[in-house]
């Protein structure tokens, strides 16, 4: 095992690994490994690999004999088709594992042919394991389950010395020679269950550390200086071959990560995670005064310590991650070029550019090229990033400070508009429902300088997802605002007024009711919008209001342009630009649940502007096509889950489309094409962008 290894995931579905301790990461084929929160990946003495991973969005076990080359589902196991919380095996003999279920632990010696119970319970929580040889020790919320004979006997030893309601959340343990040191974590018993992720709530969980000497006896609380009233501690760590240094990673009143060590064993504790001036931390562009400041991370996601190396650890949150070879004296950030870090104990500066290294797991919507050099990109939870050299570097935008950017549009007199919300993720599965968006927040905001700065030009004070300019009329600009009660398309015929341009809401369409998503304006000056998916409170009815509309007095009134499949849940809509009379247009669409109809998601085709329309790919939830403009018959497809496809002829009265193996992640949003070379670049759900 080498610690320079690392795999870390995203809960929207990539797995990265690193051989050189995150100088430099590779995305993982979704069609090898999808990442979740239960995601974990185990390591053996040999080639044997152990993963749960998302399969048709269940955790699943899976296992590979050649180093994680290739994966294939761990067969037999009890409650077979049930999801996956936890498995573990024996580093020296892999073919000794342990796997539970919400209701269930289970041991193996066979490699998964066969497995015997440990343990069942309902809301099975299993806070972590340990092999030293025959001695096998598995925490769950109940107390250890221990063998002391390779699994074939186990007994369950008590949680003695906690006080009442208190269970283990997390666990970790070392041995040398015949000495075996426990420590554990513990919260309430309601605050944990298979499945719980931080994110379910941490703050005020923490009730206590504590190590237990052996395997049996009474718990000893080491909590000690980790005062539990402003640090909120989430997971434990140790080196397997060390019994004094432990480590408890969370996060703390100020809402920032804190990572606490002690080396004697819990009788004192240090907080090694110094943020305040990034004391101790070699940042990138989120840390004290950045960017992004620590609050964005907020508390430990994810914890490891190097199995056999103590002074090696590594840190997730809710963006980054930062790892240690020193035992906590100093942290670096990893996802990075390590040659764009910042010097510890200096505060990380505004604005600057930096290189990635391949760790890109955030939400990205539109990539817009001002000129041959300079590109900006919208984003969610990070507003939007630029690059002056062709995207080599990169630096947050200035002056956008909303949550995402959905849209950006360069105007024929050079001002740069981009369409901003406070709301994320829009029109995916979990932002449909009025109760979600109408809260938000939206602008369009301005920049003169192309793209350097952006100010605000008008406040909807309601999100804004899409904006499009008149090709007949300079002076007009159309936007699609959210609220289900006043959202719709909005437009200006001042524009030029910029700060004073007024805004009037047009006439909704045929069943719609403020979830406007796509504004196309053909060049006659006719309008073509799509209307996305709308369901109720708890989304277990989606109404009809969904769907494809077509106006040709600049949307004072509108056809109902829909086809019945797409009243549910419309995506993205694209023009043919090799149809001169932009006739033929393609409409993507999800599938809805509930009370929707079946097989109504797909790619549907219309050659008469929407009058009848044909689906071309079907049974697939599609994001969106794009269609290369050097090639008018090539397309490029962005599906949610089946990755990246594409026909070399879109015109064909059913179009053969095939995966496009360069692109590995599963979730692609929208392709965009260099219109100064040959470059074609993906936005993506939770992958960044990437070109080919």
């Amino acid at each position: 095992m080498t610690p320079n290894e690392i795999f870390t995931v995203c809960d929207l579905g990539a797995v990265f690994k690193t051989t050189n301790n995150g100088n430099l990461w590779t995305n993982i084929p979704f069609t090898q490994l999808i990442g979740w929160h239960e995601s974990q990946m185990v390591y053996s003495n040999n080639q044997t690999r152990y993963m749960i991973s998302s399969v048709n969005e269940e955790n699943t076990a899976l296992t590979s004999l050649d180093g994680g080359v290739s994966w294939k589902p761990l067969n037999n196991y009890p409650q077979a088709n049930t999801a996956v919380y936890y498995i573990n095996c024996d580093y020296n003999k892999p073919n000794r594992l342990v796997i539970s279920h919400y209701d269930g632990l289970y041991f193996s010696s066979n490699g998964g042919m066969s497995y015997t119970t440990i343990k069942s319970a309902n809301d099975l929580f299993i806070g972590g394991s340990v092999f030293f040889g025959d001695t096998i020790i598995v925490a769950t919320v109940t107390g250890l389950q221990v063998s002391q004979n390779g699994g074939t006997i186990w007994k369950e030893v008590s949680l003695t010395g906690l006080p009442s309601g208190e269970r283990i959340k997390s666990f970790a343990a070392a041995r040398i020679n015949n000495q075996i040191r426990c420590a554990i974590l513990t919260f309430n018993q309601g605050d944990i269950y298979p499945g719980y992720t931080p994110s379910d709530g941490y703050q005020g969980y923490a009730k206590g550390i504590y190590t237990l000497e052996g395997i049996s006896g009474t718990w000893k609380n080491v909590t000690n200086n980790v005062n539990l009233s402003s640090n909120d501690p989430i997971f434990i760590g140790m080196a397997e071959n060390d019994l004094n240094v432990i480590y408890a990673a969370g996060g703390s009143g100020s809402g920032e990560p804190t990572v606490f060590k002690t080396i004697n064993a819990g009788q004192t504790w240090t907080n090694t995670f110094m943020t305040p001036q990034n004391k101790n931390i070699s940042t990138g562009w989120s840390g004290a005064q950045g960017d992004r400041a620590w609050t964005y991370g907020e508390a430990a996601w994810g914890f490891s310590v190097a199995k056999w190396n103590s002074n090696i650890a590594a840190i997730t949150d809710l963006g980054y991650i930062h790892t240690t070879q020193n035992g906590g004296l100093t942290w670096e950030a990893k996802y990075v070029n390590p040659n764009s870090l910042n010097p510890i104990n200096i505060n990380t500066p505004k604005l600057k550019n930096y290189k990635g290294c391949g760790l890109e797991n955030t939400t990205s919507w539109q990539i817009l090229w001002a000129d041959s050099n300079t590109m900006h990109v919208g984003f969610s939870d990070i507003n939007g990033i630029s690059s002056k050299d062709k995207g080599e570097t990169w630096s947050i935008i200035n002056g956008l400070n909303s949550n995402s950017v959905y849209r950006l549009v360069k105007h024929t007199n050079g001002i740069i508009y981009a369409a901003t919300s406070s709301i994320h993720d829009m029109y995916q599965t979990t932002r449909i429902q009025d109760g979600t968006l109408d809260n938000g927040r939206g602008t369009i905001a301005m920049s003169v300088d192309n793209g350097t700065s952006f100010t605000l030009m008008h406040d909807f004070n309601n999100p804004v997802v899409w904006i499009a300019t008149d090709p007949t009329d300079d002076n007009r600009m159309y936007a699609s605002v959210i609220d289900g009660s006043i959202g719709g398309i909005y437009t200006t015929t001042n524009l030029k007024a910029g700060t004073s341009s007024t805004w009037t809401k047009l006439p909704n369409p045929p069943r719609t009711q403020g979830h406007p998503f796509n504004i196309v304006v053909l060049k006659n000056g006719d309008l073509v919008v799509t209307f996305s998916a709308h369901a109720n409170s708890n989304r277990s009815t989606f109404y009809n209001r969904s769907g494809v509309f077509y106006s040709k007095d600049k949307g004072q009134t509108w056809f109902d342009r829909t086809d019945v499949n797409m009243q549910y849940y419309t995506k993205d809509i694209t023009i043919d630009p090799s149809d001169p009379t932009e006739s033929t247009w393609y409409a993507t669409a999800f599938q809805g649940w509930a009370n929707t109809p079946r097989g109504t998601n797909g790619l549907y085709r219309t050659k008469d502007k929407g009058i009848i329309w044909t689906p071309i790919l079907k049974d697939m939830n599609i994001n969106s096509c794009t269609i290369n403009p050097k090639n008018t018959k090539e397309m490029y497809v962005c599906t949610e889950s089946n990755g990246l496809l594409v026909t070399l002829d879109h015109n064909a009265s059913i179009p053969i489309f095939n995966p496009v193996n360069s692109y590995v992640y599963h979730h692609p949003e929208r392709i965009f094409f260099n219109p100064y070379n040959n470059e074609i670049w993906a936005t993506s759900f939770g992958n960044g962008i990437g070109k080919e």
